[in-house]
């Protein structure tokens, strides 16, 4: 019996309206996964699907359809059905009790056993379908699984530890079948980079259908989701929508989203930029996430060794260089040092931070080279002095927070030249003239420098061309009490470095014939009207020192 056929004349479904069970007739949305699903079937691969989906358009119905069917008829297999919270795995293990009660009578396999978790059809079929809560750490990890749904995956408590565990239940091997699908839950994590990385390889091979296949399921494919528009309502059609479509949105806006288009495009996209974007309120705009990406390359890859700049044969843990120094150019360097920090606090697993150095060209206001990754802390000041010297003795700092003074003293070491100095204000009393070497983040000047990148990534002012850079960007966002912060499980190393070294070329002078390169203060540096001083260094150059401040932990970026 066809499939189709099969869910149409042997499943039952509640409506949505409720009322008399009706067949599982597939919709719009459903056919579209099942297409996908049989692609790979045909192609003697296993079955990799990740949907992003619109709320309620029966992807979850159709897929537990699809393998209820298929622990019907084929002996000894197992289904994992997961979903992030006890309701909703609650919620699509009835399906399957439904399905099976209301099969016909001739038809329905006997069980062994039947509970609120598992349902296990009778020798010699003994097909099973286990339902678990993806809170669970381990889930599956004792057993093996032909079928896995995994629902609302972006909304996992844990995604990376849970899914780990769950992969290894799974074999790699044509008709084993695995779906994953979700509502977006941000930009980044587990689920949008998976999407990402599927969507990519599509576009680079599309007659490859190994490995994921990405499904988006708009709200527009369910032809429930119109609204007939009252007599003398005047309604602004959207372009792409029916008048019926538009008032429908309208009014689910007003109605149960409290007035939210983001929240309304998060729980119902029109396309997965809309979705992840919107949910995801990320600090730096699609649009400058798109040109940067569009612009990334690779650079050549280097370390400072024997006296001089050799190539090196790795990529983590050296310098990616995309321009070597101009002669007459000036340039910052700037350091974000790792402290161990784990990217997931709750998830002993993730990532640590890393070191990054940023290399910026101030006449070309250019990312020319890039240090990232996890050497020693004394080694990373070695490399920096390094670049900082190779860049015609670029102006350099370290950030001081942290380990930061390590590297602070390879430079002191060094008898370096250009190390920047932070300026203390005038309502500061001090009757000591103690150089504040190195740049310090603080809560007081945290924002400007995460206004001050956003506003020159808005405006295309500065180039960049590293893919991981631009990553970081993508999962920078603003929490829910406004802070911009890496997600969790994510980095922000890099932009840090960046931040850092924007903020040296906004408040250092273009022009140093009269500047004593033992010493930095803005005071000394800055001669306003001389015509050579950047915009922004002319509107103080004070960093906001505050002693309240300096020994404080609320200026990690995340």
């Amino acid at each position: 019996m066809h499939r189709l056929e099969f869910m149409a004349t042997r499943l039952m479904i509640e409506p949505k309206e409720g009322g008399k069970l009706v067949p599982l007739i597939p919709n719009e949305a459903q056919c579209r996964v099942f297409a996908a699903m049989q692609d790979q079937i045909d192609a003697g691969l296993p079955v990799k699907i990740i949907v992003l989906k619109a709320r309620q358009l029966g992807c979850t119905t159709g897929v537990a359809g699809w393998f209820f069917m298929d622990c019907l008829y084929k002996p000894n297999m197992n289904a994992l059905i997961a979903a992030h919270n006890d309701d909703a795995t609650s919620g699509i293990y009835r399906k399957y009790q439904r399905f099976h009660k209301n099969m016909p009578i001739k038809e329905r396999p006997s069980t062994d056993y039947s509970s609120r978790k598992e349902l296990v059809f009778s020798a010699p079929h003994g097909s099973r379908i286990w339902v678990q809560t993806a809170g669970t750490l381990s889930l599956g990890r004792s057993d093996t699984f032909q079928y896995a749904h995994l629902s609302e995956v972006a909304w996992w408590p844990h995604p990376s530890i849970t899914m780990n565990s769950v992969q290894q239940a799974i074999p790699d091997a044509p008709g084993i079948c695995q779906i994953w699908e979700s509502t977006a839950n941000g930009f980044g994590g587990l689920f949008c980079d998976t999407w990402q990385r599927a969507v990519e390889h599509r576009e680079k091979y599309p007659d490859n259908l190994d490995g994921f296949t990405p499904v988006f399921l708009p709200w527009t494919l369910d032809t429930a989701y119109t609204r007939q528009v009252p007599r003398g309502v005047e309604v602004e059609q959207i372009e792409g929508l029916t008048l019926e479509q538009s008032y429908w949105r309208e009014r689910t806006i007003a109605e149960k989203c409290d007035g939210d288009v983001d929240l309304f495009m998060q729980e119902y996209p029109i396309t997965p930029d809309e979705a992840f974007r919107t949910s995801g309120r990320q600090v730096f705009g699609t649009g400058a996430i798109k040109h940067y990406r569009a612009g990334c390359k690779a650079g050549t890859y280097h370390v400072f060794a024997g006296g001089g700049l050799q190539l090196a044969h790795r990529k983590s843990n050296c310098w990616q260089i995309w321009n070597k120094p101009q002669k007459h150019s000036k340039y910052v360097l700037a350091a974000d040092v790792m402290e161990g920090l784990l990217a997931d606090p709750v998830d002993p697993q993730s990532d640590p931070d890393y070191h990054a150095g940023v290399v910026f060209n101030r006449h070309t206001l250019a990312v020319d080279a890039l240090w990232h990754g996890r050497c020693d802390t004394i080694e990373f000041g070695q490399q920096m002095v390094e670049a900082a010297k190779y860049y015609n003795v670029a102006w350099a700092t370290p950030e001081l927070n942290g380990p930061g003074l390590a590297v602070l003293n390879e430079f002191k070491k060094a008898d370096y030249p250009r190390i920047y100095q932070r300026q203390k204000p005038d309502e500061y009393p001090s009757d000591e003239e103690v150089a504040q070497y190195a740049w310090r983040t603080t809560r007081l000047n945290r924002p400007l420098m995460v206004s001050d990148l956003v506003w020159a990534l808005s405006q295309r002012n500065i180039k960049i061309w590293s893919g991981l850079m631009v990553d970081e960007m993508k999962t920078f966002i603003r929490d829910k009490l406004g802070k911009a912060v890496h997600m969790v499980g994510k980095h922000d190393d890099t932009l840090l470095a960046l931040m850092i070294a924007l903020q040296l070329h906004l408040r250092l002078p273009m022009n140093e014939g009269s500047l004593d390169v033992e010493s930095t203060f803005e005071q000394d540096a800055i001669q306003p009207g001389s015509g050579t001083t950047p915009s922004y260094a002319l509107a103080g150059g004070c960093d906001d020192f505050d002693p309240s401040a300096e020994d404080s932990n609320d200026w990690e970026m995340g």
